[in-house]
C-alpha cells in the first residue's frame, strides 16, 4: 500500500522535492543540476535575427545559481531521492530525465530497485519460511504425532487479517521513525556499532517483556492482545495470529528506544530476529531445550504462558531472554504434574477476523456483555469438508505472500484492489468454515475479482496467475458442493 512505503521511513526523504532553477533558465543546467563550467557562450544567431537578452536567474548571465539537489537519505550504503513523485535508488548526480518521468499510468510504481524493495524482499522471504515450516509442522503432526489437525484453527491463525497487522506495524516503524528524527537524544547513535546492536538486542526485550506483561494486566490490552490466546491447539500457526491493533498498543512501551537514539534500521532488524525466535517458542515439536532453558525463553517456557490452568496464568511475559520472568517475578517451570489447557473462558464466538479483532476491544469499551446474537453462535459442522475450505486458506494466504512480494511494483489502485480482496476474503473463509449461505458466494465474487484485476493490471507473472487460477479453481468447486444434495453429501462419508 502507499502508506507502507513509510514502513522503512527512514531510507525515504523527508520531504522537498527536487525545484527547478527560478526563472525557468534550466536549459543551461546539466541533468546534474549544475551549471556548466566558465562563461557562458551565446550560438551566433542568424542574420537579421537579435539575439535574445540573458533572463535575469536564467541559465545565461551572472545570475544563473545551480539548482538545489534534492533531499535524499542514504541507507544500506544506497541514495534514495524523490524525483517528483517517483523513488529512485540512484544517487541524485545519476538522475536523468527518464528516470524522474512519471509513467502515464495515474499511480506510478515504485522504483524496482533501492533499499526500499530489498526490505520488501526480505520480508517476502521471511513470511515465506513461516509459512513453509507451519506446512512442516502439519505434516509431523498428522504423519508422525497421528493426531487431526485443526483445519479451522489453522486456518484462522494463517488469515486472522494479517494484510491489516501488515499496515499497523507500518503505522508503528513510522511512528518509531517520526521520534527519532524529531525527538530523539541520540545518544546511543553516537556509539560504537557493537554496542548500538547489543544494547538494542536486550533492551527492544526489556521493553516487549513489559509491554507483553502489561497486556495481560490491563482490560482494555488484554482485549486487543486476547485474539493470540483464544487459540486451542498450540502450534508454529498460533504464532502469527496475532491481533490487527497490536503494533499500536506496543509503540507507546518502545519509545523509549527512539528517544534514547535507536536508529530505526536497527529497531526493525532486531524486532524481526525476536519476532522470529517468538514465532519458534510456538512449536510443538520440542519438548526440552537443556541448558537453553535457564537462558532463553523456549516452547517450553511459553507453553506455561499460553496455558489457561490457575498455576500457570499470567506466567512467562518474555520474548527471547529468560532473565526478564526470573528478576521480575514471572517465571514458571513447566511441571509435569499437570496437564495444560490451551484458550480462554469467553472466546469470541465466531471465526469471521473482523469480530474477533474488534468485539473484545467493543465490549471493553462499551461495557457490554458478550453478544449473543444467534449469527454469532457457533452451527454444527459446515457441510463443506474442513480439509477443503483449509484449501482455500492456502491459496488466500498465497495471495498475501505475493502482495508482500511485488508490492515495490505496483501502484495505488492495485494496491487497494489486493488490499481488498485481502482483507474481504479472511471474512469470506470464516463464512466457509462456519456453514454461512454468503461464505461461498462472497468466495466466488472475490475469485471473479481477483482474475478480473489480474487481467486488468495486465500481470504477467506466473505466482500471480497460478494462484488467481487456484483461487477460481476452489471457488467452483466450493459452490458445485454447496449445491449438491444433502443425501449425496451425507452418504458420500465425508
Amino acid at each position: 500500500m502507499p502508506l507502507l512505503v513509510n514502513v522503512m521511513g527512514y531510507s525515504l526523504p523527508s520531504g522537498n522535492e527536487t525545484r527547478r532553477p527560478a526563472g525557468g533558465g534550466g536549459g543551461k543546467h546539466s541533468v546534474r543540476g549544475r551549471p556548466h563550467a566558465g562563461r557562458s557562450r551565446r550560438a551566433p544567431s542568424p542574420r537579421g535575427v537579435k539575439p535574445r537578452p540573458p533572463t535575469p536567474g536564467g541559465a545565461n548571465g551572472g545570475g544563473a545559481r545551480p539548482s538545489p539537489p534534492p533531499i535524499n537519505r542514504r541507507w544500506g550504503g544506497v541514495t534514495v531521492a524523490r524525483q517528483g513523485r517517483t523513488l529512485t535508488g540512484l544517487p541524485p548526480a545519476a538522475v536523468t530525465p527518464e528516470h524522474s518521468a512519471r509513467p502515464r499510468s495515474s499511480e506510478a510504481p515504485r522504483s524496482s530497485g533501492g533499499p526500499y524493495t530489498r526490505v520488501m524482499a526480505n520480508l517476502f522471504l521471511g513470511i515465506l519460511l513461516l509459512f513453509v515450516l507451519v506446512i512442516a509442522e502439519l505434516l509431523y503432526i498428522h504423519f508422525v504425532e497421528k493426531e487431526p489437525i485443526p483445519w479451522r484453527e489453522v486456518m484462522f491463525n494463517l488469515n486472522s487479517g494479517h494484510v491489516m497487522t501488515w499496515v499497523c506495524r507500518g503505522l508503528e516503524i513510522a511512528g518509531f521513525d517520526y521520534v527519532v528524527r524529531h525527538l530523539s537524544l541520540g545518544w546511543v547513535g553516537g556509539w560504537p556499532v557493537v554496542a548500538q546492536w547489543v544494547f538494542t538486542l536486550l533492551a527492544w526485550d526489556l521493553c516487549f517483556y513489559w509491554m507483553h506483561r502489561l497486556h495481560h494486566k490491563y482490560p482494555l490490552l488484554w482485549a486487543v492482545h486476547v485474539v493470540h490466546h483464544e487459540g486451542e491447539h498450540f502450534s508454529l500457526s498460533l504464532g502469527i495470529r496475532n491481533s490487527w491493533y497490536s503494533s499500536l498498543t506496543s509503540l507507546p512501551f518502545f519509545v523509549p528506544l527512539a528517544v534514547l537514539g535507536v536508529p530505526t534500521e536497527q529497531f526493525v532488524l532486531i524486532g524481526a530476529l525476536h519476532y522470529f525466535v517468538q514465532f519458534y517458542n510456538h512449536n510443538r515439536v520440542v519438548k526440552k531445550s537443556g541448558w537453553l532453558e535457564h537462558v532463553l525463553v523456549t516452547p517450553s517456557h511459553h507453553r506455561v504462558h499460553h496455558a489457561s490452568n490457575p498455576e500457570y496464568r499470567d506466567r512467562n511475559c518474555g520474548g527471547t531472554f529468560a532473565m526478564w520472568d526470573r528478576w521480575f517475578g514471572t517465571f514458571q517451570e513447566e511441571r509435569g504434574d499437570i496437564e495444560i489447557r490451551y484458550g480462554v473462558a469467553h472466546r469470541t464466538p465466531s471465526d469471521n477476523p473482523v469480530w474477533a479483532n474488534n468485539l473484545p476491544v467493543l465490549r471493553h469499551v462499551l461495557r457490554c456483555p458478550a453478544p449473543r446474537l444467534p449469527t454469532w453462535t457457533r452451527r454444527d459442522p459446515t457441510p463443506l469438508p474442513d480439509p477443503l475450505v483449509a484449501l482455500g486458506g492456502f491459496v488466500l494466504f498465497g495471495v498475501l505472500i505475493d502482495y508482500i512480494a511485488t508490492q515495490a511494483t505496483r501502484g495505488g489502485a492495485e494496491e487497494f484492489t489486493l488490499f481488498g480482496i485481502l482483507l474481504l476474503g479472511t471474512v469470506a473463509i470464516a463464512g466457509l468454515f462456519e456453514g454461512r449461505r454468503w461464505g461461498s458466494r462472497s468466495w466466488l465474487i472475490l475469485a471473479a475479482t481477483l482474475a478480473a484485476f489480474t487481467a486488468w493490471a495486465g500481470r504477467t507473472d506466473a505466482a500471480l496467475i497460478a494462484l488467481t487460477t487456484a483461487f477460481l479453481a476452489h471457488a467452483l468447486l466450493t459452490i458445485w458442493w454447496t449445491r449438491r444434495p444433502q443425501a449425496e453429501v451425507v452418504g458420500s462419508g465425508v
